[in-house]
């Protein structure tokens, strides 16, 4: 590992002291797993996940993001909860503990502040604290005895705690009355258990506590089951505003939501023991971090559930322009390899899978450029869970420090919101850089601004994501030169399988990763395969830099179902693909010919989908469309985005189009 890279990382990262550790204990930790899956008893899925899987495949629904249907699976427990005086707003879902946990340090904790753990018998402690210490948090343990929870007063008396999380599954309900009534408002109370007992003090006086629980059965003996809290609408909101709604994978969100439908045998019609008090939001906003109030808020207005909702129609007929997701579909040999996979054994291979995905990527990128190894390779949870890893590794958490000191972020204006946002829930500030009246950049801007900022970190999409623009390799090599070793540079190339196809001056980044220690190139499997809902992506760095990226990543980030596919994918040939390029070119080239004859100005794109821009604001072009119950993406205020469809749905746009504008096409 060179010591420029050293240097940059983040003091989370350095304080894991994993860099060796993590590499010496490898070996060991996978053998004691493979050990595990080779003992495994399979289990077959049941008739009912058999038709989930059906549906899935049958309504072609794999190339949808997860957000799209994560409303509707709060919707659906809340449900199946039942709870009395509670509904889908006090519901936050995260893929798994370690990710709920990561959620709840980066909405409360400060650097260095405590975490008292109580655990009962019936937990681990040795697991749970793998589960929370995300290397920034100091963990102080305290376990009595069963049901036994009155010491943890004299613990929190004693010392200076943020965050107390018992864990237990037998509670004494006056004693736990006692522990809520005496805590502290500055304290934030998390209660791990299924006991039903526990959901009595959501709304306990102007106390902040969450029932942690864990829920459905997983799907395979290594991978856990998603993560679920109830809170106060308060603390929900604020866990919105850092949640990835896409860490969950399609496939788990449609399971969770079938046993939804089941029975619950357990009554939680309870009443709160001590009704909430006025001025609890103030009481919050001062124990929260204190970056929490500039975060980005999330734009929903205009999701596929809200404008369901307010047309009051399914959600499978409101068709969606706004996003790049594919719409030919997963291929027939990916559907076949699917329905096998989870009939089979290899269900319950989770890391050797990821091992054997690994390996086989560097062997593809390899053909794509110059030789790349298994140590070159980081799989993620597509390419929004992987900005996660590499903030979590390069950027320092900005609290406690002068704001001159703060990291910096440089990102290009017109990016998606993602990149905004994982850098601002570290603290970190992002500088952007402006567009020019056509939507594009120049390279020379672009360094100006990096000596000028010094940023920790660059995040550019290449081809543009939103604009459907790219940097030719002039431009991208006269970029790289000039990036300093104080700074990592993230090339996204998400679509970068749309570019190579109709470009000839267009070249991946990978070509320079040799020359450039600081360089991560992301890849993903959402657009050129059409899996988008399975969040299955990669970085590909110097071993330097994938070891910073190891050491940080979330365990069971990517669900054994997406490693499967991208197994199969890397199996077999290119043909689908290539049909799909040639499919998108062809209608790229009637849609502009139709924009042309409207009088709207479109920009060229290497992607997917068309920007162009309209004399109407875009947000007013969006309204005038909902009737056609069509969904778009505002850019600016007068830009506007809509994705590629099958002739049909284009053209069907383009007439929505014409009478939306009405009159104002002429002005």
């Amino acid at each position: 590992m060179t010591s420029s890279i050293v240097d940059i990382t983040s003091q989370r990262l350095k304080k894991l002291r994993v860099f060796l550790e993590h590499l010496n204990s490898h070996p060991i930790h996978l053998e004691s797993s493979l050990k595990l899956e080779r003992e495994a008893v399979y289990k077959p899925l049941s008739t009912e996940l058999h038709s989930v899987v059906s549906d899935l495949i049958e309504n072609n629904l794999f190339h949808h993001y997860p957000e799209d249907y994560f409303t509707k699976l709060k919707i659906n427990l809340a449900d199946y909860l039942n709870i009395k005086g509670f509904s889908s707003e006090n519901l936050f879902v995260a893929s798994n503990l370690y990710n709920f946990y990561e959620y709840l340090t980066e909405l409360f904790l400060q650097k260095d502040q405590k975490v008292l753990l109580y655990t009962s018998d019936e937990f681990d402690y040795t697991q749970e604290v793998k589960y929370i210490n995300s290397g920034r948090v100091v963990i102080e343990h305290l376990q009595p005895k069963v049901g036994n929870i009155s010491e943890i007063h004299r613990e929190i008396n004693n010392e200076d705690y943020k965050i107390v999380i018992v864990c237990s599954q037998n509670f004494d309900q006056n004693e736990l009355t006692d522990l809520v009534d005496l805590l502290p408002e500055n304290i934030i109370l998390v209660l791990r258990t299924s006991n039903p007992v526990a959901f009595n003090y959501i709304n306990h006086g102007n106390k902040t506590v969450l029932v942690l629980r864990e829920f459905p059965p997983t799907m395979t003996i290594v991978e856990p089951p998603i993560s679920f809290v109830v809170a106060r609408k308060e603390v929900v909101n604020l866990l919105d505003q850092l949640q990835n709604f896409n860490s969950l994978d399609i496939l788990t969100i449609f399971f969770a939501s079938y046993y939804t439908s089941l029975d619950n045998p357990v009554d939680y019609s309870i009443k709160s023991s001590k009704r909430p008090s006025e001025g609890y939001n103030d009481i919050l906003m001062n124990i929260v971090r204190e970056n929490i109030e500039s975060l980005t808020t999330k734009n929903n207005i205009y999701n596929k559930f809200n404008v369901a909702e307010k047309l009051k129609i399914p959600l499978n007929e409101v068709i969606d322009y706004s996003n790049g997701n594919h719409f030919l579909g997963i291929s027939e040999d990916l559907k076949e390899a699917l329905v096998k996979f989870i009939d089979s054994q290899e269900r319950y291979n989770y890391y050797s899978q990821r091992t054997l995905l690994r390996n086989m990527l560097a062997n593809e990128v390899s053909l794509m450029s110059k030789k790349f190894h298994y140590n070159n390779i980081h799989i993620g949870a597509g390419v929004s869970g992987l900005l996660e890893t590499v903030s979590r590794a390069f950027i320092n958490d900005g609290e406690g420090y002068k704001k001159l000191y703060k990291d910096k972020a440089l990102i290009l204006d017109c990016s998606p919101d993602l990149y905004t946002r994982v850098v601002e829930k570290r603290d970190a500030y992002v500088e952007k850089i402006s567009l020019n009246a056509g939507m594009v950049f120049d390279v020379d801007d672009i360094i100006k601004k990096i000596y000028q900022t010094k940023p920790k970190l660059i995040i550019i999409d290449n081809p543009r994501i939103f604009v459907g623009t790219y940097f030719d390799k002039e431009q991208l090599v006269k970029l790289l030169e000039n990036v300093p070793e104080y700074s990592i540079i993230v090339i996204d190339e998400t679509y970068f399988k749309f570019a190579e196809y109709e470009n000839d001056d267009f070249d991946t980044a990978l070509s320079y990763v040799d020359r450039h220690p600081n360089l991560i190139v992301l890849r993903s499997f959402s657009q050129s395969h059409a899996l988008a809902g399975i969040r299955l992506g990669y970085a590909i760095a110097q071993e330097s830099i994938i070891n910073c990226l190891d050491a940080v990543r979330h365990p069971f980030d990517v669900s054994p179902f997406a490693l499967h596919l991208g197994i199969k994918i890397l199996q077999g040939t290119d043909i689908f693909e290539k049909v799909t390029q040639k499919f998108i070119q062809e209608q790229k080239s009637s849609l502009y010919q139709y924009l042309s004859e409207m009088g709207l100005f479109y920009i060229k794109s290497s992607t997917n989908s068309i920007t162009f821009s309209t004399v109407l604001d875009s947000n007013e072009l969006q309204e005038r469309l909902l009737p056609y119950k069509i969904l778009i993406h505002p850019l600016d205020k007068n830009f506007v985005r809509f994705s590629i469809k099958d002739q049909n749905k284009n053209i069907y746009f383009i007439k929505s189009l014409k009478m939306a504008m009405g009159s104002d096409l002429h002005n």
